[in-house]
């Protein structure tokens, strides 16, 4: 596969702004599952959204040319049940 792109690059002239790396990753902004935020010991939880966690994806790239293009969030996406 690399040598496959190496020789694509070189016979099509691609320039190096063109060439991208990206990478995506979960960032999760509630856990939902089994985390509550009160203080240890109080008798009674309320609990809203338990069976579901909260997240959002970023996608991040940069450029063979060393530019990092701007950060991708997405927050809408399918639930597998």
């Amino acid at each position: 596969s690399f040598f496959r792109i190496a020789v694509m690059i070189c016979d099509e002239d691609i320039p190096a702004c063109l060439i991208v790396n990206m990478d995506q990753t979960q960032c999760l902004y509630s856990a939902g599952n089994k985390l509550t935020y009160v203080r240890k010991g109080s008798k009674q939880v309320s609990v809203v959204g338990m069976d579901k966690k909260r997240a959002f994806t970023l996608v991040i790239g940069i450029s063979l040319s060393g530019k990092v293009l701007p950060f991708q969030v997405v927050y809408a996406g399918s639930d597998r049940k």
